[in-house]
């Protein structure tokens, strides 16, 4: 929340697709609910139990993402157990005995946690876990950058702007909250160090106002604080800000952090993965972070736009209609052009076998379901940061 109460963007659109999960927890309730019904009167056979076991393993890879972590445990209990007694079936046998009581618990077991799930959704002023500090954004280093230094120090925006220049930086300074807007509007720089406390409009207020706006939302905002108090350091992080630097400044860190930004803007991220709210969900958060972002809900999908657009990194969920992810590494290993692209596995699976797989087929680093987006965003980083 920004000072004044109100969502940041960021908060915004999650909150709007964890209410999208939650309507369709009622849908994947009621669906469970009938499933474990039928298994009172009709038999059960593999291809019910690979439809369930489908269902649980969505609602295991984004329950604690949306803040409901018994749905993910309770999804990754079902999907284990119905892959489990799927393949000791033979391809005509039913589910008989005790496997299919426990097959009917965990039907049970799943459903409540829904329930629960869109109780605990619809309490007042529900806490939403966003609270990881995001990583750094990044800059194009194969142009100049220019950058909006805003301080009402007129000394301090005098040392960082000869300090930049040296470094072959275009500067443009601005000295408080309505000249920065003004200059932000009229020059669009590449990157603003902007400081929190001036007077007029805070630095607060400036930064709430270019992420309102949509020609400003995407520039790296770097903040100045004059302490490490966390209402300072998380507010301004919440309300859009790359990074943050306490004073006095260090210039020389200040010119690092800068220079770590300018490595890596304009970086392109395919994100594959079927389910639309994940790829709603890290859409928003890379687009915003400075990267560009392509979608794909399918193997099929994801392999040729790897091919048609070579991203700098691919976000690849394992389990996917048509081509898995499996197929996908397979088709990228193929191509010279593809074959050394960096790949991140996101699945909800944590299977040993499935991570030794996966790594032995060329991903680089492998990140199971539920996930926490800015921890996701950081790997990200780090990983484009290697290369």
């Amino acid at each position: 929340m920004s000072d004044d109460g109100r969502m940041t963007g960021f908060e915004e659109t999650y909150s709007a697709l964890r209410a999208d999960y939650v309507e369709r927890l009622r849908d994947n309730e009621a669906h469970i609910r009938s499933a474990a019904e039928k298994t009172l009167n009709s038999p059960v056979d593999r291809e019910d139990l690979a439809k369930m076991q489908s269902l649980s393993h969505g609602l295991a890879g984004s329950g604690a993402t949306f803040g409901f972590p018994e749905v993910t445990n309770a999804g990754r209990r079902t999907e284990l157990l119905a892959e489990k007694l799927s393949k000791s079936l033979k391809d005509d046998e039913l589910l008989l005995g005790d496997p299919l009581t426990e097959y009917q618990s965990a039907l049970n077991e799943l459903a409540d946690a829904c329930e629960k799930a869109q109780t605990l959704a619809a309490l007042p002023d529900s806490d939403l876990v966003l609270t990881e500090k995001p990583a750094p954004a990044t800059l194009d280093g194969k142009k100049r950058i220019n950058i909006l230094v805003v301080d009402d120090d007129r000394s301090l925006t005098a040392l960082v702007s000869l300090k930049l220049t040296q470094r072959n930086f275009g500067v443009m300074t601005a000295h408080n909250g309505t000249e920065a807007l003004m200059a932000a509007r009229e020059r669009q720089p590449d990157l603003i160090i902007l400081d929190i406390n001036m007077p007029g409009p805070s630095g607060h207020d400036v930064l709430r106002s270019l992420k309102q706006d949509s020609e400003l939302a995407k520039i790296p905002v770097l903040m100045l604080t004059a302490s490490a108090k966390q209402h300072d350091v998380v507010g301004a992080l919440h309300s859009g800000a790359m990074d943050y630097i306490v004073k006095p400044i260090d210039i020389n860190d200040l010119v690092t952090r800068v220079e770590k930004l300018r490595r890596t803007l304009s970086r392109t991220i395919l994100v594959a993965d079927n389910d639309q709210l994940i790829l709603s969900l890290l859409h928003h958060k890379f687009m915003r972070h400075g990267l560009n972002v392509i979608l794909a809900d399918n193997g099929v999908a994801a392999l040729a736009e790897a091919q048609k657009n070579i991203p700098d990194l691919i976000l690849l969920d394992l389990r996917m209609p048509g081509m898995d992810g499996f197929g996908v590494l397979e088709g990228l290993k193929a191509r010279d052009d593809t074959r050394n692209i960096p790949v991140i596995i996101l699945s909800a699976s944590k299977d040993e076998d499935d991570i030794r797989a996966a790594k032995n087929a060329g991903a680089t680093d492998y990140v199971s379901k539920p996930f926490v987006a800015d921890k996701l965003l950081s790997r990200c980083m780090k990983a484009l940061n290697k290369e």
